[in-house]
């Protein structure tokens, strides 16, 4: 898929976030929610495997502590480019807020573009909590309507209009690989030759293995 000088395999993008979003789906049955999901915690290791990295920096707090936390710290001192609006907000993490990051981080994926683009963190933050994106495939016209959907539902300002769980979220990944009987080895094997072309060295942060 080519943007401009900006490249980057469907296929492949489809099968990290399948990845991606397994992972942050079995830690989130567990209660815990991931602080600080940004593209340098997301590892591709070889084999085609793909790795959510830094869950050091998780939160398995009540909502009480979490409330306590925010207040005891700088209100923007945790915050990057990929967090949700009700963090900003100064609201606790939930699974719906690593929804929010994963869908920023699928929007720059495929298109080479911050959806809330901004001259500094602070216009960045404004346009996370007030600006609508436009749609991904504006940016890169071969994004297929179901991505279009998807990452649009993951980047809704009200927390209620995202996908509930990373369950659903699969679920509608589904059908960028049509019917087939076992999703998962058909991920596994479109992707498998497009990933090695895709990404050449071991334990490289996808965000440096996608630049060209």
């Amino acid at each position: 898929m080519r943007n401009g000088s900006y490249t980057v395999d469907l296929m492949a993008g489809a099968f990290i976030f399948h990845r991606c979003a397994e992972a942050l789906h079995h830690a989130h049955k567990h209660e815990y929610f991931h602080r600080n999901m940004k593209p340098e915690n997301i590892v591709i290791t070889g084999e085609n495997s793909v790795k959510v990295s830094d869950f050091m920096v998780c939160s398995f707090l009540s909502r009480e502590q979490q409330v306590r936390s925010l207040l005891d710290t700088d209100r923007f001192e945790n915050l990057s480019p990929y967090s949700s609006p009700e963090t900003i907000a100064g609201k606790p993490l939930t699974r719906r807020s690593n929804i929010f990051s994963l869908g920023v981080i699928m929007y720059e994926f495929f298109t080479g573009a911050h959806p809330f683009k901004g001259h500094n963190d602070e216009e960045m933050y404004e346009k996370i909590l007030h600006h609508e994106p436009h749609q991904a495939s504006i940016l890169n016209p071969r994004i297929p309507p179901v991505l279009n959907y998807i990452m649009d539902k993951c980047l809704k300002k009200d927390p209620d209009e995202r996908y509930a769980t990373f369950r659903d979220f699969l679920d509608d990944m589904k059908y960028l690989y049509g019917e087939e009987k076992d999703t998962k080895a058909t991920i596994h094997l479109q992707a498998t030759k497009k990933m090695k072309r895709t990404f050449s060295r071991k334990g490289e942060p996808f965000e440096n293995a996608v630049k060209v």
